[in-house]
């Protein structure tokens, strides 16, 4: 009885672990749009993978669907603190931004554009060169 115990736990914890690989092996990755919102499906999320440099964005456009989560994986390769600024009340969470990061470092922005539209953003500390624009379909 006691073997049992144990087995079950096992046998669920294995499951669990490949039904999340199948999901990552399934899910895709990387930059750029991983598609629209097909038969009233919920969209799905997005990552986005981001240079910062001194003093630009690479890439400084990006194209996204409404409504979906999108995550900046930001990678500072400059010299300079930078940060990502995105400047709107539309996006969710407002002005969303991520602080100052040194050199060498990475942070994530996760975001949603529940409205379609141009958005704008920046480096805080090195605008008007270091901006870029979200264009959200």
């Amino acid at each position: 009885m006691h073997v049992q115990f144990v087995r079950r736990p096992v046998l669920l914890l294995m499951a669990a672990i490949a039904l999340v690989t199948v999901g990552v092996a399934c899910g895709g990755g990387g930059s750029g749009s991983s598609g629209g919102n097909t038969g009233g499906a919920a969209p799905k999320a997005q990552t986005v993978d981001v240079a910062m440099k001194d003093n630009l964005f690479e890439p400084k456009t990006f194209d996204v669907s409404v409504g979906q989560t999108i995550t900046f994986n930001l990678k500072n390769n400059g010299l300079s603190l930078h940060n990502m600024h995105i400047i709107s009340d539309d996006v969710e969470p407002k002005n969303a931004t991520v602080a100052p990061f040194e050199a060498g470092k990475t942070a994530e922005l996760v975001v949603k554009f529940p409205k379609k539209g141009t958005y704008k953003f920046q480096c805080d500390l090195h605008t008007p060169d270091m901006a870029g624009t979200i264009t959200v379909k």
